[in-house]
C-alpha cells in the first residue's frame, strides 16, 4: 500500500497479492504511465507480475478511484476494485490468459467499456452498471471455454445518435 508504485523486478507468490493506493480516491492507471498523482503500473510493471499468483487484486476495499485501464493482459485472476465511488474506464483490451480471470468491481456509477474483455475459458464478471459509449462495438468473450459472463447493474448505450454494440460470448 502506497500513493505510488515502481516494478523493476519479478514478483511472484503462489498466494495473492493487493496493489492498492494508500488514498481511497486516488486515480489508477492501469497498462500506462499515468500522470502526476496516479496510482499506475504500465505494461512494463505489470510484465513484472509472474504468472503463479492465487489472486490479484488493484484498488482499495474503501477504494473510490478513477480507474483506467488501457490494454493489458493478465496471467492470473485479477480483481479491479472501486466500490465505494469512483468509475472505470475500460480504454484499451483487457485479455485474460492462463486462468486469469477478470473482475471489475465498481459501486454502481458505472464502468465504461471503450474496448473488449476476453479470456481463455476464465469467468468475466462485472460488478457495475456498465455504459457502452456512443457508435462502439464491444466484446465480452470467455472464448470457447466453460467460463461464464456475469453483469450485475444495468448496460445502456448513449444518445449520441450512432450505435452501440454489445456482444456477449461465453462457453
Amino acid at each position: 500500500t502506497a500513493d505510488s508504485i515502481a516494478l523493476n523486478a519479478n514478483v511472484s507468490s503462489t498466494g495473492s497479492v493487493n496493489l492498492e493506493p494508500t488514498t481511497p480516491a486516488r486515480p489508477i492507471v492501469l497498462g500506462a504511465a499515468g500522470g502526476a498523482g496516479d496510482f499506475a503500473l504500465d505494461i512494463f510493471e505489470l510484465s513484472k507480475l509472474v504468472n503463479g499468483f492465487s489472486g490479484m487484486t488493484i484498488g482499495r476495499d474503501s477504494g473510490q478511484h478513477t480507474i483506467t485501464v488501457n490494454a493489458v493482459t493478465f496471467l492470473d485472476p485479477v480483481t479491479i476494485r472501486t466500490p465505494s465511488g469512483g468509475a472505470i474506464a475500460v480504454n484499451g483490451n483487457i485479455t485474460g490468459v492462463d486462468d486469469a480471470s477478470i473482475t471489475l468491481d465498481g459501486s454502481g456509477a458505472t464502468t465504461t467499456l471503450n474496448a473488449d474483455i476476453v479470456t481463455s475459458s476464465t469467468g468475466i464478471t462485472i460488478s457495475d452498471s456498465v455504459v457502452i459509449p456512443d457508435g462502439k462495438s464491444v466484446l465480452i468473450s470467455t472464448d470457447s471455454g466453460v467460463g461464464d459472463i456475469n453483469i450485475s447493474g444495468t448496460i445502456n448505450g448513449t444518445a449520441g445518435g450512432g450505435i452501440e454494440d454489445l456482444t456477449l460470448t461465453s462457453g
